[in-house]
């Protein structure tokens, strides 16, 4: 059982996302996926978690000089290219931006023996590691169904929280003394380099270094918030994979599932100062078949590092394929003829032929965007053909 802290809970700031000023600021891009309940107040929880572990460890200013809170952190992270994980339909704080501010906002607010604060996340509820943290004076965000808290101290058989929203002050009081993550931060003097890819539910990712050896990486749902004033659910699942501190050099990632499935791949790559790269492809899985990315990851400077779909004709043909099941287009047929009738000219090394139908099918695209293929599959297809055509 949690032992007692010395000399009792940690000093956390208590913050609410419904205060005033920021509960009735528009939440990230809430105001696309729920634009009747678009607040802080309502989508707050992770976000005001976090500004409470900055606030605990001396952060009162951003790097800018504004005073740090609820409302300014969520505007912050709205002008960073990473702030939030695909805001357009779910609103995710990014853990990892939050340990990149902390190092870009530490000489302001005049703090010193230490870089920044390093993020580690620890699936299910760890009882050990939560205990070690409160024990050596690091609170932790603690996620529960759609909602997020801060643990600030040990007492008795249970964990003292603050809670961003409700009036609860033990983890024992409508959280049953357990949780679904622990999210850490603590003072290091180490590299904040990570890759971190973040794909829908049901699509599954591989990282693979140069060798073909397959990389050690966390691989979780992330569920929706809940907004506690609704009930509403604010989006839909991701499935994020993170590879912290990985070596410069050459990766591959693989995306697969086990039904046709429409995704749009978000990768960030930081370096160990934390400064972020960030990329958004278009694609569809299935059975049998898969996506693979070839990934150059640079950890002394981010902007050097790059991704690149790898296509095939093959691998085109499965997309138009996959978009048929998913209704992105109609008339698959066509579209697949003029491909095997390309691919067939390339196999006889008639190169020029074989542009020529990669070009009547692009034609193909045109005349019917809009009508019978939509602009995400049209996206997919047009980036295959101008792949292969660069790479015959």
């Amino acid at each position: 059982e949690p032992g007692d802290i010395p000399g009792g809970d940690l000093n956390v700031p208590l913050l609410k996302q419904t205060s005033s000023p920021w509960g009735t600021d528009t939440y990230d891009g809430a105001n696309f996926w729920n634009p009747l309940h678009p607040t802080i107040a309502s989508w707050g929880c992770a976000l005001t978690s976090a500004d409470m572990i900055l606030k605990y460890y001396g952060y009162n200013l951003l790097p800018d000089g504004t005073p740090l809170n609820p409302g300014t952190l969520n505007s912050w992270l709205k002008s960073q290219p990473d702030g939030y994980v695909d805001d357009v339909t779910s609103g995710y704080v990014n853990w990892l931006a939050i340990a990149r501010l902390s190092k870009l906002a530490k000489s302001i607010n005049g703090l010193s023996g230490f870089d920044a604060l390093e993020y580690s996340r620890f699936s299910g509820a760890n009882i050990l590691q939560l205990t070690s943290d409160l024990n050596n004076g690091i609170p932790d965000i603690l996620e529960e169904p759609g909602h997020f808290i801060v643990a600030s101290g040990i007492e008795g058989s249970t964990f003292t929280i603050n809670d961003p929203f409700y009036n609860r002050a033990s983890l024992d009081t409508g959280y049953a003394n357990t949780f679904l993550s622990l999210g850490e931060y603590k003072k290091s003097l180490t590299d904040l380099s990570y890759m971190m890819f973040v794909v829908p539910e049901g699509v599954n990712v591989s990282v693979k270094d140069s060798s073909g050896n397959t990389v050690v990486a966390e691989s979780y749902i992330q569920q929706p918030f809940i907004d506690p004033i609704n009930g509403e659910s604010g989006g839909q699942p991701l499935n994020i994979v993170l590879v912290p501190k990985p070596a410069s050099g050459s990766y591959k990632i693989e995306l697969s599932s086990i039904m046709s499935q429409y995704y749009d791949l978000k990768t960030y790559f930081y370096d160990q100062d934390g400064n972020a790269q960030t990329f958004s492809s278009l694609g569809t899985s299935g059975l049998g078949s898969s996506d693979t990315y070839n990934i150059n990851f640079d950890n002394q400077t981010s902007n050097n590092s790059s991704e690149l779909k790898t296509v095939t004709l093959q691998s085109a043909i499965d997309d138009v394929k996959e978009s048929n099941d998913l209704n992105l287009l109609k008339g698959a047929g066509g579209y697949i003829a003029d491909l095997r009738n390309a691919q067939k000219s390339a196999d006889s090394g008639n190169l020029v032929t074989a542009q020529n139908k990669l070009s009547q099918f692009v034609d193909h695209l045109n005349q019917h965007y809009g009508k019978t293929i939509t602009d995400s599959a049209y996206q997919i297809l047009l980036y295959d053909i101008n792949y292969i055509k660069d790479h015959l």
